[in-house]
């Protein structure tokens, strides 16, 4: 029971943005107030004016409103809000004039004195009528069919100049920001976020045209018909600037651009001094973007670059060094020939940097291979990976990302414990401090079938991926095992890596995105989560893609699985492998979960939709003509458009 004189602890029940249409009077847009403000807000379309209020409501009488704070998406106090007023369970909060194309989080701390603190975040984007997160020809035609129209709570966000009629001042003024988008989801790292989940959090966009493309390869090298190169991941920021690694040698050689997200166009880029280490197929050459917008690359000799507010077409570009900006600006050229920056970077919430580095030769601070964070000021820590795994020989995976746990404490990174020659490349996954980077656990990763050690080696992009629930997923090759033909294991362990779970029965070149299973209604288990990954069969031909359960098992090979719940095969007839099909190209897939669905590029030449309530392919577009290469990752937009490369180009693809 309450204590007598204890105050009350009152429910939110919604929130909204309220705004005056003329004689209509006032009209209220709901808000989503469990969205964070870096989510898919609510979009409030109706133009600015100093009346707007955003109103609190809660399931008692409020005595005490709280106290207010309003901050913007970088998390700088907005000035100029009004004092929140309680009136009966409502609070009242009048906003200032908030500028157009941006989002703002209001909050109250310690409502009714009671210790209850409620937020909520919107968008704000004039136009927006039909909360896409964009202004675009949809919006255009929803006002125009609704021109002559009294407002009503049926109709009320067209009128988007709050005169209370429907006009065709609104349509012209739509019509002047056709195009517009507003901040959305971030496209953050390699698999979109630091636990590699590649989620979104807004609808993708239908596949019905390829909106612009852009070579992300300007010299690609072929095999034959075949082409042996890994591509970085884009990373697209929340206005939509799209940042594209670039290869524009044969061999080496590197940029980066930024592109507008909306058509394509060029609005700055910058060449890279980076080296790629000695490889056998391309490595990746990634970026990195941050939550404070920085995006970072890598440089040569272990340095990064990295620009604040790329959406800005100016800007400089600065660097930093991890072991010493003086040491390496003394010996250059001796950095720059033997340290070699060979993951991709990871970011975390905060701005701190994870890396691999590999070191091939002597050097002035006695670097030896191992794992790099870089904090936003430039200040740095490193290990040396044998020293970490005791061992005589000990580097990082070639272009596995360093992925963090949930709570952004424990930093998963893949060790190669063997050089490439003689014998099987084995290696451990360990888990580390994610600030001191000291060891708190490892394992060594073993063929779930022959209990032997798996093979990690550098042609492979496996990245380690973090369930909601904590457990790390990791893919690599299988020790000879009979009949398994290169297709690998998925292994799966617990967050501490001690405790060893079922592993999926495909690995090779493939990081596990993350399935909430509320996108599957026929699924009838328990988890709350499942798993996508590639299920090509190197075998028979039987391509496939797959959603696995982690948690259920089945028998393969006589071992223990992971429960298939959908699988689907490839579509396209493989000319080179009568009977089968083309493989899925995919190193990372795109989940969304607004439209159920996963997206997908296959050899074939197409990207597809993968809808996860019929288990169908419910839509394609052909980006080339198709041809074999290794698997490349695919992204989504803060407007929804989806990106995938194929051939060396990028390709944008939506409405």
């Amino acid at each position: 029971a309450r204590l007598a004189g204890a105050a009350a602890t009152p429910t939110l029940i919604a929130v909204v943005s309220r705004k005056t249409h003329g004689a209509g009077g006032p009209f209220d847009l709901v808000i989503d107030h469990k969205k964070r403000i870096d989510e898919a807000v609510t979009i409030e379309p109706r133009q600015k004016d100093t009346a707007h209020t955003i109103v609190f409501q809660f399931d008692s009488i409020i005595s005490a409103p709280g106290t207010l704070a309003v901050t913007d998406e970088d998390g700088a106090t907005v000035s100029g809000a009004t004092a929140p007023i309680a009136n009966n369970q409502e609070v009242t909060v009048t906003l200032p004039g908030i500028a157009d194309n941006t989002r703002i989080k209001v909050s109250l701390s310690n409502v009714n004195g009671a210790g209850l603190n409620v937020s909520a975040s919107l968008g704000l984007l004039l136009g927006d009528s039909t909360n896409l997160g964009a202004v675009t020809a949809n919006s255009i035609a929803a006002i125009k069919a609704r021109a002559g129209q009294s407002v009503d709570n049926t109709n009320f966000r067209f009128d988007v100049n709050t005169s209370g009629v429907i006009s065709a001042s609104d349509i012209a003024a739509v019509k002047a920001r056709n195009g517009n988008i507003h901040m959305g989801p971030p496209w953050l790292n390699y698999a979109r976020d630091a636990q590699h989940s590649a989620l979104s959090t807004i609808a993708t966009q239908p596949l019905s045209r390829l909106r612009w493309n852009t070579r992300v390869d300007m010299q690609p090298q072929y095999s034959g018909t075949t082409l042996y190169a890994h591509y970085g991941s884009p990373v697209i920021t929340a206005r939509n600037t799209v940042l594209i690694p670039v290869k524009v040698g044969a061999a080496d050689g590197f940029k980066f651009e930024a592109r507008s997200g909306a058509n394509g166009a060029l609005l700055w880029s910058m060449d890279s001094d980076y080296i790629l280490p000695a490889h056998n197929w391309l490595p990746t050459y990634n970026l990195t973007l941050t939550t404070a917008n920085r995006v970072y690359a890598a440089g040569a000799g272990g340095k990064l670059f990295y620009r604040d507010n790329p959406d800005s077409a100016t800007g400089s570009v600065q660097s930093v060094v991890f072991y010493g900006a003086s040491a390496y600006a003394a010996e250059q050229s001796i950095y720059d020939s033997t340290v070699f920056i060979n993951t991709p970077i990871t970011a975390d919430a905060h701005g701190n940097l994870f890396f691999g580095f590999l070191v091939t030769g002597s050097n002035p601070s006695n670097l030896a291979s191992g794992i790099a964070r870089v904090a936003p000021d430039g200040t740095a820590t490193w290990i040396d990976a044998a020293v970490l795994m005791n061992a005589a020989f000990a580097r990082p995976t070639m272009n596995s990302a360093p992925a963090l746990s949930i709570d952004q404490g424990t930093l998963y990174v893949a060790i190669r414990t063997s050089p490439t020659s003689p014998g099987v490349q084995t290696g451990h996954l360990v888990a580390l401090d994610s600030t001191t980077l000291l060891l708190k656990s490892r394992v060594q990763l073993l063929d779930p079938y022959s209990g032997a050690n798996a093979r990690v080696i550098d042609d492979s992009t496996s990245s380690p991926a973090v369930g909601p629930d904590g457990d790390v997923y990791f893919g690599v090759l299988e020790n000879g095992t009979p009949g398994h033909f290169s297709q690998g294991w998925m292994l799966h362990f617990d967050a501490t890596l001690t405790t060893t779970k079922t592993p999926g029965a495909f690995g090779w070149d493939n990081t596990a995105s993350i399935v909430p299973a509320s996108m599957v209604p026929s699924y009838t288990g328990t988890s709350s989560y499942l798993l996508m990954t590639k299920y090509n069969s190197y075998f028979n031909g039987q391509n496939r893609i797959a959603i696995l359960d982690p948690n259920q098992s089945q028998s393969y090979l006589g071992i223990t699985v992971m429960n298939e719940i959908l699988t689907i095969l490839g579509p396209t007839p493989d000319p080179n492998n009568p009977g089968g099909v083309t493989e899925w190209c995919i190193n990372t897939a795109a989940v969304d979960p607004i439209t159920r669905s996963v997206l997908v590029n296959n050899e074939d030449g197409y990207l597809y939709r993968w809808n996860l309530v019929t288990n169908q392919l419910s839509e394609r577009i052909q980006l080339t003509s198709g041809l074999g290469e290794a698997y490349t990752p695919t992204a989504i937009g803060p407007d929804g458009a989806v990106y995938a490369i194929n051939n060396g180009v990028l390709f944008s693809v939506g409405r």
